[in-house]
C-alpha cells in the first residue's frame, strides 16, 4: 500500500480555522487509516469492531480528540465526512464538529476539545497527506473524491450538499444533474461549493478542491474551475482550443470538452451575427403582439454569451412594475441559475435550475419550453434538459412591451454581454423532453431558421440589431452601445496552449480553429533564446520554461506592428493567461511576462509582470510578497497592485481588459481591469489617452525598444490568448476557465487511481462472511486467496432483466481460479445456485460440469463474462476472443427467468490458497496497472474495459440498475417517533402518505403492540403480541390523517410516554374494494406499487379455499389474525413455503411440514389460500405484501455466531425496517428500524412477540444497516447462532441505485 497525495505549504496559515470536505468509499475493513493528516493531526477511520472516524490534533495540551460513536462498515457505497475545527470559538462545542452524510455527530466515544486559540499541526508548514500517515504507514484503502480544504473558514455540512426536496447537482466533474430521492444526501455541484466558499471568504492561503477523477493528475487543484473536467479517451492531450488537428489528440467523452469560446462540443458557431448588450442601458423593444401571448405550447431559445457575475441578467421579458400586465421574464439569475417566470396577473409560477449554473465567458445555448398534456416546463443548457417541473399558471395575454436584454420592471437586470439566433416557437415545442436530465438534443451551430409556428427570429444580423428574419412588429434598439459581430470570437488574435504536444512542436497557434468561419491563418510563433518545453505540474503536464540565466528567453509572433491584428488601438481587447512564477532575479526586477510596446513609450502600449521576485522565495526585504506589476496602465505609468500575492510555484490565471467606446470616452482610455484567478485587483479609469498602436508582441521578457534590458521572467506561460475588439469579462469578475495546481506549495501523487463515484461501480465486498480467508487490495479489485475455498463475492446484485458485463485478470495460480456468479443466499462456501467457470475452461452449473467453453485460462489472460438476465443465459471470452456457447441459468431450478429477491446473482470467486485475480467492473482497464489502458465503453457510455463490451451490455454500477418500482420509499412505508401526551388526543404528523396501517410500539413501557388499519377504521385495535380479539376503543384509538395520525387517551397508544410507529399506505378507505379473484369475496385495500393490501373476510366452513389478494405478483409475507375470536396471529413466508407457519405473538418455532393454514398451495399473482385449519373463524384480517425491487425484500440467511464477521444479507436497498425469526429455535422476534438508533449498528431492539420495553445497547444484538442491506453484528441466539437459519422481513428507506452508505 502506497498511494497518497502530499504536499508542503510554503508558508503557514491558519492552523485555529478551517474545514475538509469529502466524499470516500472503503474497500474493506481494517485497522488504521488516515485520510487526511499532517504531524500528528488527523482525520482518520478505525478498523474491526470500532470502525469510528477519529479527528484528533496533539499539537499541544489539552488537545483536540473526538470520535464517532456509530459505525462506518459499509463498503458498498460512499460516505461524505466533512470535520470543522473554530478555535476561536468561544463555544466549546464548536472547536471541533464532524458531520457524517449531511449530519450532525453529537455522540462521541470519545470527546475532549482544546482551550480556545489552539492551534493544530495542519495548516502549519509541513508535510501534509491525504491517504497516509506521513510516516508511510497507515495507507487509506479505498476511493476518495471531491476533496475541500477551506483554509480559515469553519463550514457546515449544507455548504456541501443538501437534503432538501429537488434535483442536486452530481459532484465529481459533472455538471449533470442527479435525480433526487427523498432521504438521501446529495453533494452540491463544484462550481456552486466554490462559489459559496468564494463568497463566505475564499478558500485561504493553503486551500484546495481535489476532484481526484483525474487519472493523469489526481492531485490538480481545481478549486477555480468553473464546470467539468477534461476527460479524454487517451493519455494524449488535446488542446483547450476546441478542434482537433488532422493528427488527433483524441477526444473522447466530447459531451464535457469544454472550450473557452464554445460551448462544449461546439467548436466553432458558423455565424457572425449577435447583439452586444453593455449591461446598462442596452435593450430591444419589440412591441406588443397577440403572437407573443404564450397560451399553449412553446419553445424559446437563443445563444448567450454572459461577461460577467454577480448580476440577474433578463434575456427576454414582458414583465412590467404591474401584476397586471405581467406575462413571461427568461433570465439568468445572480446565483448563476436559469430562471423562467410566468404570471397570469394574479398568480406566478417560476422555475429554476438548482446547481446548475451558467458559465460566464463563453457561448452557451439556452432554452424552455412547456407541453400542454401534462403541463410540462423544461430548462435546457447546451441542449441538456437541466430542470423540469409542472407550471399550472398559463401567461396572460399582456399589453407591455416585450424587450430583449432587460426586464421591464424597474426597468432593471441588464444583459451585460451578447444575444445571438433568439427565436420564440409559439403553439408547439420542437425539441425532445427526456423523463429525467440528461442529454436531449445537440443545439445548432448554424443559424436557426424559420420553422412552424416560429413568431420571432432576431439577433442574426452582423451589421443590424435591429434586423428580423421573423417577427410580428420592428424591432427598436435603445441604448448607446449597440455591436452586431461575434466580437468574441472574430477578435481572437493569437491562441496559444503552449505544452508539449501542441502543433508546431507545442508553440502553434489555434486561433485560426476558434475563429472557425472568419478563420485567417495561424500566426507563427518563435521560441527564442533558451526557451524549451519540460514538465510542470500544469494540467497539460508541461509548458514552456523561461528566463534562464543567459536572460534571453522570449516567445514572439508574426505578423505584429501598427496596423495589424495586434495593434489594440482604442478598441476594447482581452489578454489572458496563466503564469507560474519560480522565481529569481533580484527584488526591484520587474519580470515581464507580455508586453505590447515596441518602444520605451508606455503611452503606446502596456506591459504586464510581476515584481519582487524574490521575495516569492522567502528572502524579499520590501513587502515580503511578490505582486502583478503593470506598465502603461495608467498611460505611461507604472503601477504595482497591492496585496495581491501571486506566489511562488503557483499556477494563476492572469487577464487585462479593456471597455471602451469612442462617444463616452474620447481622451480617455475607457475602463481597464486587471484580474488574477478571476478577481479584479486593479480597475483603472479616466486620465489620458491610452492608444495601444504599437502592435508588438512578446512573451517573458521587455520588448527591445524598453530601456534598461530585458526584464524577463523566470516561470511559465500556458494557454495565452489576446483578442482584439472585446473585453471578454466585466469588473465583477469570472470564474477562470481552465484549472491548474493552484494550492499553495503544490500537491505531488503517489500512484492513485481514483474512481468516479457518480456511478458506484461494482467491487467485491469488503464486509462478506467469508473476508478472513483473503485479502482485498487495489480498491477492493483484486483478491488474494490465504486458504482453500477461499471466496469473494460482488456487492452489487446482477439485476433480472437486461445484459450485464464484467471481467478479470489471473494475476496468480495455484491449483484453480474459479470466477462466475452465484446466487442468494451465500454462506461462506457452497456448491448450489452457481455458474462457475475455471482455469482449464470447464464450466460448473452448480457442482455439476456443463461443458468446456475454451482454451485454458493461464497467469496474464484476461476473461470476460456476459449475464443475459432476459433470456437467463451467459457465455465468457477470452483475450477479446470469439464468445463461447450460452449456458442456461434454468439448471438453477428457477425455470426461464432470473431469480428474483433475496435470490439475485452476485459476481463470484472461489480459489485455492496462492491464486490471485483482479476484477474490472468498469474502473480499471489496466487490471492494477498490468496491461495498456483501453477504451471499451458498454452501452450507455459508462466503464472503461480491456475488451470491446457485448453489444448491448451494461457496467455493474448502480447508475445502470434498472429505475425499481418504487424510487421514494417514504411515500409508502415509514417509522416515526412521538410522544404520548397526557391529553385526549395527540396529532402526529411528519408521514408523507395517509397511513392504512400503524403499529405502535411503547418503548419504555410493557404495553402491547397495537395495530390499526382503515378497513376496520380506527376505532378497532388488535394486539400483535397477544391473541386476544380486537378492541373497540372510544372515542378512538388512532384516526387516519392525511400526513400521520391522532392517538386518544381511549387506546394503549398516548401514554405520556416515548412511542414509535411502522406505517404503510395500502389503497385507503376510498380505494376499498369487493375483490372476487377467490373463492371468497373479499374486502380488499391494495397499493401495487409498494406490493401491500390489506384484506377482509368471513371465513370459509369447510375446506381450503382461495382468497383474491389484489397485488398483481405473488405474496411473500402475510400476518394473519381472526379479529373476533381468541386465535393467535399466524404468518406465511415464502422461504418456509405453504406447509409451513410461524406466530408473531409467540417465539415458538416455526411449524413445518403442515399445510393446514394455506392448503399446502403456494400463492399466485391472484390468490392465496386459506387452509382448512382455519374454518368457522369468522372475521378473518390479513396484511400481505409482495416482494417489490428496491423497497421490499423477504428472505432467509443461516447464522454464524461471528460479531465482527456476521453474514451479510443483500436486499438491493438501504433498511428502514427490519424482523427478524429463528425457524427452529423458540425464540424472540427481533425489531430494528431507523429511528429509535441514531448511530450504526443499530442495537435499541424491541421484540415483536412480547410485551417488554425495548431492548438498548446489548452488544450481544446488533444490526448494521448497509446501503444494499444489512450484516449481522451480534452473537444473540435470536439472529445469528451458528449454522441456524432465520427469516426476515425487511422494508426499504432508499433504493440502492439511490443510497449512500449508512
Amino acid at each position: 500500500m502506497s498511494d497518497f497525495l502530499e504536499r508542503l505549504p510554503t508558508t503557514e496559515s491558519n492552523r485555529s480555522t478551517w474545514t475538509w470536505s469529502a466524499w470516500f468509499k472503503r474497500d474493506r475493513i481494517s485497522d488504521w487509516m488516515r485520510i487526511f493528516n499532517a504531524g500528528e493531526g488527523q482525520v482518520g477511520l478505525r478498523g474491526y469492531f470500532e470502525n469510528f472516524v477519529r479527528f484528533r490534533d496533539e499539537y499541544s495540551t489539552p488537545d483536540l480528540d473526538i470520535c464517532s460513536h456509530g459505525e462506518l462498515i459499509d463498503t458498498n457505497s460512499w460516505y461524505h465526512l466533512v470535520v470543522v475545527m473554530d478555535n476561536t470559538s468561544s463555544v466549546e462545542q464548536h472547536r471541533g464538529k464532524m458531520y457524517i452524510n449531511g449530519k450532525t455527530i453529537e455522540e462521541f466515544s470519545t470527546y475532549q476539545l482544546p482551550n480556545r486559540g489552539f492551534q493544530g499541526y495542519i495548516n502549519n508548514n509541513i508535510w501534509h497527506r491525504i491517504g497516509a500517515r506521513v510516516n508511510d504507514s497507515e495507507f487509506f484503502k479505498g476511493k476518495l473524491m471531491d476533496n475541500f480544504f477551506v483554509d480559515g473558514q469553519a463550514m457546515t455540512a449544507e455548504d456541501f450538499g443538501f437534503h432538501k426536496q429537488g434535483e442536486g447537482a452530481i459532484s465529481i466533474g459533472s455538471s449533470g444533474a442527479s435525480e433526487y430521492v427523498r432521504g438521501s444526501w446529495r453533494p452540491r455541484s463544484p462550481s456552486s461549493i466554490k462559489a459559496l466558499i468564494n463568497r463566505k471568504g475564499g478558500f485561504g492561503t493553503n486551500g484546495f478542491y481535489l476532484p481526484m477523477n483525474d487519472k493523469k493528475m489526481p492531485g490538480a487543484d481545481h478549486r477555480i474551475e468553473i464546470d467539468s473536467i477534461m476527460k479524454l479517451n487517451q493519455d494524449l492531450q488535446q488542446p483547450k482550443v476546441g478542434i482537433a488537428s488532422t493528427a488527433s489528440a483524441g477526444i473522447g467523452h466530447t459531451d464535457v470538452i469544454r472550450d473557452i469560446e464554445a460551448s462544449k462540443n461546439f467548436s466553432s458557431l458558423d455565424w457572425t451575427g449577435c447583439v452586444a448588450f453593455d449591461g446598462d442601458s442596452d435593450y430591444i423593444n419589440l412591441g406588443d403582439s397577440d403572437d407573443f401571448h404564450l397560451s399553449g405550447e412553446f419553445t424559446i431559445e437563443c445563444w448567450f454569451y454572459r461577461k460577467n457575475l454577480g448580476s440577474t441578467q433578463s434575456i427576454l421579458s414582458q414583465w412590467s412594475g404591474s401584476n397586471s400586465t405581467r406575462s413571461f421574464l427568461f433570465q439568468v439569475h445572480a446565483t448563476n441559475n436559469l430562471t423562467f417566470h410566468v404570471s397570469n396577473g394574479s398568480s406566478t409560477n417560476s422555475i429554476t435550475s438548482p446547481d446548475v449554473e451558467v458559465p460566464v465567458g463563453r457561448w452557451v445555448h439556452l432554452a424552455v419550453q412547456h407541453r400542454s398534456s401534462d403541463e410540462a416546463t423544461i430548462l435546457y443548457l447546451d441542449g441538456r434538459r437541466i430542470f423540469a417541473t409542472t407550471m399550472t399558471v398559463t401567461p396572460q395575454n399582456s399589453s407591455a412591451n416585450v424587450e430583449i436584454g432587460r426586464n421591464g420592471d424597474g426597468p432593471s437586470e441588464y444583459v451585460n454581454g451578447f444575444v445571438s439566433n433568439l427565436r420564440i416557437v409559439n403553439g408547439s415545442y420542437i425539441y425532445p423532453i427526456p423523463t429525467s436530465n440528461g442529454f436531449a438534443f445537440t443545439p445548432s451551430t448554424t443559424p436557426l431558421t424559420n420553422v412552424t409556428n416560429t413568431k420571432l427570429l432576431c439577433c442574426q444580423s452582423a451589421t443590424d440589431a435591429e434586423e428580423a428574419a421573423v417577427s410580428p412588429n420592428a424591432l427598436s434598439r435603445q441604448g448607446t452601445t449597440f455591436a452586431t459581430s461575434n466580437e468574441v470570437t472574430g477578435s481572437l488574435v493569437v491562441a496559444l496552449p503552449l505544452y508539449d504536444g501542441a502543433l508546431s512542436n507545442g508553440f502553434g497557434d489555434y486561433s485560426p480553429y476558434i475563429r472557425g468561419p472568419q478563420g485567417g491563418p495561424a500566426k507563427t510563433i518563435t521560441a527564442g533564446g533558451n526557451v524549451a518545453m519540460g514538465a510542470t505540474d500544469s494540467w497539460y503536464g508541461s509548458a514552456p520554461r523561461l528566463a534562464n540565466n543567459a536572460k534571453n528567453d522570449v516567445i514572439t509572433s508574426s505578423g505584429t506592428g501598427a496596423g495589424t491584428p495586434f495593434d489594440l488601438g482604442n478598441n476594447n481587447f482581452t489578454l489572458e493567461f496563466w503564469a507560474r512564477s519560480t522565481g529569481g532575479g533580484s527584488n526591484s526586477d520587474f519580470q515581464t511576462i507580455f508586453d505590447c510596446r515596441t518602444t520605451d513609450n508606455a503611452t503606446l502600449g502596456f506591459a504586464i509582470g510581476l515584481n519582487n521576485s524574490n521575495a516569492a522565495r522567502g528572502v524579499g526585504t520590501n513587502d515580503a510578497h511578490q505582486d502583478i506589476k503593470i506598465y502603461g496602465i495608467p498611460s505611461g505609468t507604472g503601477v504595482q497592485t497591492p496585496g495581491n500575492e501571486v506566489g511562488f510555484k503557483c499556477w494563476n490565471h492572469f487577464c487585462v481588459t479593456r471597455e471602451y467606446n469612442s462617444e463616452v470616452d474620447s481622451n480617455n482610455r475607457g475602463t481597464i481591469c486587471v484580474f488574477m484567478n478571476g478577481h479584479a485587483v486593479g480597475i483603472y479609469t479616466g486620465g489620458g489617452t491610452s492608444d495601444y498602436t504599437q502592435g508588438g508582441f512578446r512573451i517573458g521578457s521587455a520588448n527591445a525598444g524598453v530601456t534598461g534590458g530585458n526584464y524577463n521572467f523566470y516561470g511559465s506561460v500556458q494557454d495565452f490568448r489576446l483578442y482584439n475588439g472585446v473585453a471578454k469579462y466585466g469588473s465583477d469578475g469570472f470564474k477562470v476557465p481552465n484549472h491548474y495546481n493552484a494550492a499553495n506549495g503544490g500537491i505531488s501523487t503517489n500512484r492513485t487511481r481514483p474512481e468516479n463515484c457518480i456511478d458506484n461501480f461494482c467491487t467485491l465486498s469488503g464486509i462478506q462472511t467469508n473476508y478472513d480467508s483473503g485479502t482485498l487490495r487495489n480498491g477492493a479489485l483484486t483478491i488474494e486467496a490465504n486458504e482453500n475455498s477461499t471466496v469473494a463475492y460482488g456487492n452489487i446484485g446482477i439485476p433480472t432483466t437486461g445484459k450485464y458485463y464484467f471481467e478479470a485478470r489471473v494475476t496468480e495460480r495455484n491449483a484453480y481460479n474459479h470466477f462466475g456468479v452465484q446466487a442468494e443466499p451465500l454462506p461462506e462456501y457452497t456448491p448450489n445456485r452457481r455458474v462457475l467457470t475455471r482455469d482449464d475452461g470447464n464450466v460448473y452449473i452448480d457442482s455439476s460440469y456443463a461443458g468446456n467453453w475454451g482454451s485454458w485460462v493461464g497467469v496474464g489472460d484476461v476473461v470476460g463474462m456476459t449475464i443475459d438476465a432476459d433470456n437467463a443465459t451467459c457465455n465468457f471470452r477470452k483475450n477479446g476472443g470469439s464468445v463461447s456457447s450460452n449456458f442456461s441459468f434454468a439448471s438453477f431450478g428457477y425455470g426461464e427467468s432470473m431469480p428474483m429477491g433475496n435470490n439475485s446473482y452476485r459476481v463470484s470467486y472461489l480459489a485455492n490458497s496462492g491464486s490471485t485475480m483482479t476484477f474490472n467492473f468498469g474502473q480499471d482497464s489496466t487490471f492494477d496497472g498490468t496491461e495498456t489502458r483501453a477504451y471499451n465503453t458498454d452501452a450507455n457510455g459508462k466503464g472503461e474495459f480491456h475488451m470491446d463490451v457485448p453489444t448491448g451490455a451494461l457496467a455493474l454500477c448502480t447508475s445502470n440498475l434498472p429505475d425499481p418500482q418504487v424510487k421514494d420509499p417514504s411515500l409508502h412505508f415509514q417509522n416515526i417517533l412521538y410522544h404520548g401526551q397526557s391529553m385526549p388526543v395527540t396529532s402526529v404528523t411528519g408521514l408523507h402518505f395517509r397511513p392504512d396501517l400503524v403499529i405502535t410500539f411503547n418503548r419504555s413501557d410493557t404495553g402491547p403492540k397495537s395495530l390499526y388499519d382503515s378497513i376496520r377504521g380506527g376505532a378497532l385495535q388488535t394486539n400483535l403480541d397477544d391473541s386476544a380479539p380486537q378492541v373497540a376503543r372510544s372515542p378512538f384509538g388512532l384516526n387516519f390523517k392525511e400526513d400521520g395520525f391522532d392517538v386518544s387517551n381511549g387506546g394503549n397508544s398516548n401514554n405520556p410516554q416515548q412511542f414509535v410507529a411502522h406505517c404503510w399506505k395500502a389503497g385507503g378507505v376510498e380505494g376499498t374494494y369487493i375483490n372476487d379473484d377467490g373463492e371468497i369475496p373479499a374486502q380488499v385495500s391494495v397499493n401495487q406499487t409498494a406490493g401491500f393490501s390489506i384484506i377482509k373476510f368471513t371465513a370459509q366452513s369447510s375446506g381450503n379455499k382461495k382468497v383474491g389478494h389484489g397485488l398483481n405478483k405473488p405474496p411473500a409475507f402475510w400476518l394473519w389474525k381472526d379479529i373476533n375470536g381468541g386465535t393467535g396471529w399466524y404468518s406465511y413466508h415464502k422461504s418456509l413455503g405453504a406447509s409451513a407457519w410461524v406466530q408473531p405473538h409467540s417465539s415458538v418455532a416455526a411449524v413445518t411440514g403442515n399445510s393446514a393454514a394455506w392448503g399446502g398451495v403456494t400463492p399466485d399473482s391472484k390468490t392465496l389460500t386459506h387452509g382448512q385449519g382455519f374454518v368457522n373463524q369468522k372475521e378473518i384480517m390479513m396484511y400481505v405484501w409482495a416482494e417489490i425491487d428496491g423497497f421490499s425484500s423477504f428472505g432467509k440467511y443461516t447464522g454464524n455466531g461471528s460479531q465482527q464477521n456476521g453474514p451479510v444479507i443483500f436486499t438491493g436497498f438501504r433498511p428502514a425496517m427490519v424482523w427478524i425469526k429463528a425457524i427452529a429455535l423458540n425464540d424472540d422476534w427481533t425489531v430494528y428500524d431507523n429511528v429509535r438508533d441514531d448511530k450504526n449498528p443499530y442495537d435499541n431492539i424491541y421484540y415483536l412477540n412480547t410485551q417488554g420495553t425495548e431492548n438498548i445497547n446489548d452488544t450481544s444484538h446488533g444490526i448494521r444497516f448497509l446501503s444494499n442491506g444489512f450484516k449481522m453484528h451480534g452473537t444473540s441466539h435470536q439472529e445469528n447462532r451458528d449454522n441456524y437459519e432465520y427469516i426476515y422481513m425487511a422494508w426499504a428507506e432508499c433504493p440502492h441505485k439511490y443510497s449512500q452508505a449508512v
